[in-house]
């Protein structure tokens, strides 16, 4: 599985991209101290590339700091 990280729009392109990152390793990392072979698993981060709402409410921002596990 890919682990792929996503962020809001509030904050600087390069920060969101950072944050991203981070946001997709950790989640990774984690799965691996669960059990999971490292092998399998790959991670990404989107920065706030990829939203899946409008940023236009708070709600909105919260569905778009997200992790999602993509099958490869």
């Amino acid at each position: 599985f890919s682990v792929e990280g996503h962020t809001d729009s509030q904050g600087d392109d390069a920060f969101n991209q950072t944050l991203s990152e981070e946001r997709s390793q950790t989640v990774k990392n984690t799965l691996i101290q669960m059990g999971i072979l490292s092998d399998r698993l790959t991670s990404k981060g989107w920065g706030e590339s990829k939203p899946i709402s409008s940023n236009a409410s708070p709600e909105d921002m919260a569905n778009n700091r997200r992790v999602e596990f993509v099958k490869k």
